[in-house]
């Protein structure tokens, strides 16, 4: 397409739900945007938000040509000063809207003094597409800063063969604890009981102690997750791992959530309990299911929810995890880059001043 130019932009702000968003999304898809499960109508609060708006940028000889999940975090006392997040920045811009995109990301946010600092996760496996985009932040005054709302590199595994194939091209001890679940009490099967959550929470909470991470239940909200996957089985899928001679919560010893993202599905969160009586892996059956409906969606390609360069003889927390990815593809990619752009406006600088004399005051 040709480039759009800031003055040939129209965008408009659209609410976490309603008939405007949805048409909205369907104009997006058909113009051939991807749209991040997150950018979603409905799927905010799946992601522990009330509802995330949407900032749409139209081309008026075409229609919208991009999109940004505007994901407003933390107020800082006394200010009332607030930050505004964009995941997957790029994965929702046409070729030859990016400038466009990111001037009206820039004027929406400059006219609310309120604002602190705008970032940015960018998320783009195409070398050539990401220097792009890092190209047009940079010539708009973002700078890099370090990551903290996503992953640099992950593990890609592509879904073009098919499933007996993909089967195939899994290192032999990924196919080998897939296949045990035949042969132990166990079933997988989707998580749709609402009354699961707290379970799944404990679960979680107990992972990320072993690898060093932060619990935050108000990061998911597990029943409006298996209300998105009912909605749309296509776009999401929680899957987990039961005992079959067990009743009650107790049954449940692992889940994993798979996301689809535009063109391609992401294992996004896993959590399971160690089991003393049988012999079984229960991340390997969960990670095939979530593959293999990632497949069926049309999804071109898995992204193995980012990944770490350490292995087990260092001092890396999630060697471990990182390793049992690789038992299902070794092709590692760059995709995540954090941009910056602050501070906005005058006021803005005046309420970090403000923030900061607060906090010395308090002796933080």
């Amino acid at each position: 397409m040709r480039p759009l130019t800031d003055a040939g932009a129209v965008a408009s702000i659209l609410p976490a739900s309603g008939a405007e968003r949805e048409r909205a999304e369907r104009e997006l898809e058909a113009n051939g945007v991807r749209l991040p499960l997150m950018y979603r109508a409905g799927a905010g609060a799946a992601f522990g938000g009330s509802g995330i708006p949407l900032l749409v940028v139209r081309d008026p000889r075409t229609g919208p040509v991009a999109a940004m999940a505007l994901v407003v975090r933390r107020k800082l006392p006394p200010t009332g000063l607030r930050t505004v997040y964009v995941p997957f920045f790029g994965q929702a811009i046409a070729d030859g809207a990016t400038d466009a995109a990111i001037g009206a990301l820039i004027a929406l946010v400059g006219r609310r003094p309120q604002v602190l600092r705008l970032s940015v996760a960018l998320f783009e496996p195409d070398p050539t597409r990401a220097a792009s985009l890092k190209h047009a932040l940079e010539q708009r005054g973002f700078h890099r800063a370090p990551l903290q709302n996503a992953y640099e590199r992950t593990l890609r595994l592509a879904l073009t063969p098919d499933e007996t194939a993909l089967f195939a091209g899994l290192h032999a001890s990924a196919r080998r604890n897939i296949r045990e679940v035949a042969k132990r009490p166990v079933r997988v099967a989707p998580v749709t009981d609402e009354r699961l959550a707290r379970r799944m929470d404990e679960m979680l909470a107990v992972a990320l102690a072993r690898t060093g991470g932060i619990h935050r239940p108000s990061a998911r909200n597990w029943p409006a997750v298996m209300r998105l996957s009912a909605r749309h089985p296509e776009l999401s899928r929680l899957v987990g791992v039961w005992r079959t001679d067990r009743e009650g919560a107790n049954a449940l010893i692992g889940f994993a959530w798979g996301c689809r993202h535009g063109d391609h599905a992401v294992y996004s969160d896993s959590a399971s309990t160690r089991q003393d009586d049988i012999r079984i892996a229960v991340t390997y059956p969960m990670l095939w299911d979530l593959i293999t409906w990632a497949k069926g969606t049309g999804a071109a390609w898995f992204d193995l929810g980012g990944v770490t360069t350490g292995d087990g003889a260092g001092d890396d927390p999630l060697a471990g995890i990182s390793d049992f990815k690789r038992f299902f593809t070794t092709d590692l990619i760059e995709v995540g880059e954090e941009w910056q752009l602050a501070p906005l406006s005058l006021s803005a600088r005046a309420a970090q001043w403000a923030h900061g004399t607060w906090l010395r005051l308090r002796g933080g």
